[in-house]
């Protein structure tokens, strides 16, 4: 385990609203969840990340299992919902976005103290000609993980039809590893260079290549190419985002997906804010949505991680069906109990009705004895 060591004061982005800054950035009521009107204000506060917090945060995520987030909630217990075998986070972002970054960028926080010389996962694309990711690629989170894992995906491509129909067929058949990705046109350089690759499973009976259901998305998006739409008032760029982020298909229940800002170690702390707050406004969501995760090494962007990570748990588990016999269960006692309420109140509705019928009874005999006198 690596030494824990001090650490320096550090700015960090923040907002003005005294305690929207939760792991959720929502609010569970006995109505439902219920999120913040509007976009906040970032402000700058002086922070100390202490070493000691984010060792504790991560092993506390590196304990999580499938249901730890619904325990006790409401009054169920996990059991009485249809828990994944893993929680299954699926990354979506277009070319360059820094997908296959960021989860390099996750497990470092993880290898910190597993083991800080393993090498990187993902392979990163270093050129703008490059085609990124051609296949899904599962990585558990931590390495050795049974409890969360990240699909890195192919980069979403200029056709947005192409692009609502790879996602619509991952959010609705599942995900599995090593499985090729045909969002490109046939007659696309892409298309020629993805069509004739197969998907690893199929070829190697030995690798485990389950359906994995999507339990939610990561979002990712590029910071540098945002604020540079926005100074050129040029916002294709932005405009494709919105499009794609408001895609039904990519909500899980009514939460949308989580949005990581990636590449902001490029930019100023302003310029990081400008980001948070256009975005913001652009796709409806509060700033606390939106986690800005530059590529720099430091305990704040560790702390963003494993916050972006409990997010995206709680509010898939949120999400997660419940058991059949569960709701059998929970309707039977409740028809019950309408029931008693029902007979109690027509009980109450037979007692006067014979009360009013004694009195009458008593009144008749009374009149009768004063006709005889």
């Amino acid at each position: 385990m690596s030494a824990v060591t001090a650490t320096t004061p550090r700015w960090r982005l923040s907002t003005s609203a005294a305690g929207c800054r939760t792991a959720c950035g929502r609010r569970k009521t006995s109505s439902g969840v219920q999120c913040c009107d509007a976009p906040q204000v970032p402000k700058f506060t002086l922070l100390i990340f202490d070493p000691v917090s984010v060792l504790l945060e991560t092993q506390s995520m590196s304990r999580y299992k499938p249901g730890d987030c619904i325990e006790g909630a409401g009054g169920t217990k996990a059991g009485d919902y249809i828990l994944p075998e893993i929680a299954t986070l699926l990354l979506v972002g277009p070319r360059g976005a820094g997908k296959s970054t960021l989860v390099n960028r996750i497990t470092r926080v993880f290898d910190k103290d597993d083991d800080p010389f393993a090498p990187d996962r993902a392979q990163v694309s270093r050129n703008s000609k490059s085609y990124g990711t051609l296949l899904l690629w599962e990585y558990p989170i931590p390495r050795n993980s049974t409890a969360i894992c990240i699909y890195d995906t192919q980069s979403l491509s200029s056709n947005q039809q192409n692009n609502f129909k790879m996602l619509q067929q991952w959010m609705t058949k599942g995900i599995s590893h090593a499985e090729t990705t045909m969002c490109f046109s046939r007659d696309t350089d892409e298309g020629n260079k993805t069509k004739h690759i197969k998907p690893l499973g199929r070829q190697f009976s030995f690798l485990s290549c389950k359906t994995r259901k999507v339990n939610f998305v990561i979002f990712v998006v590029d910071g540098v190419s945002i604020l540079d739409g926005i100074e050129s008032n040029k916002k294709g760029y932005i405009d494709i985002l919105h499009e794609t982020f408001m895609y039904p298909f990519l909500s899980i229940g009514d939460d949308k997906p989580v949005v990581v800002v990636t590449h902001g170690d490029r930019l100023s702390m302003l310029q990081r804010a400008h980001v948070q707050n256009e975005l913001a406004e652009v796709l409806g969501i509060p700033v606390q949505q939106i986690f800005d995760i530059p590529g720099s090494d430091d305990y704040q962007t560790d702390l963003a991680i494993l916050d972006m990570l409990r997010y995206c748990i709680q509010h898939a588990e949120q999400n997660l069906p419940i058991k059949l016999n569960y709701l059998l269960e929970v309707r039977g006692r409740e028809t019950l109990k309408n029931a008693a309420e029902r007979l109690m109140a027509l009980d109450a509705v037979i007692e006067a009705t014979i009360i009013f019928l004694c009195i009458m009874i008593l009144l008749l005999r009374f009149s009768d004895k004063l006709l005889q006198l």
